[in-house]
């Protein structure tokens, strides 16, 4: 991992001058202004994926456009990871799926 990518992982606030220079990465809750202009979403994804919990399925949007891995970041833009809504769970001929998982059978209601 490179060092601005180390440092994405240490918090502190931002100065008026870092935000000028920086990309905002947003999943949730979580928020960094780090110096990672000129990385790929991808490269951002897995070096921030413990830190802010990012899980895989998440889809990546730069400055509201959804966005492939290999998009190269710019100063000043916001990547956030954002999970569609209902994603948690669905039911897939009889089989509850979580996240591409199978976690257990169902039935229809009033099914055997």
């Amino acid at each position: 991992m490179t060092e601005p990518l180390k440092q994405a992982t240490r918090v502190r606030p931002a100065s008026p001058t870092e935000t000028q220079e920086t990309v905002r990465v947003i999943y949730g809750v979580h928020s960094l202004d780090v110096n990672i202009a000129g990385r790929s979403v991808g490269e951002v994804r897995a070096a921030l994926r413990q830190a802010l919990n990012i899980p895989p399925q998440a889809v990546a949007v730069v400055d509201g456009r959804e966005s492939l891995e290999s998009y190269i970041l710019q100063i000043g833009e916001v990547l956030e990871f954002v999970r569609l809504a209902g994603e948690k769970g669905s039911l897939e001929g009889g089989l509850l799926t979580w996240g591409g998982r199978v976690s257990g059978r169902c039935r229809p209601p009033g099914g055997p």
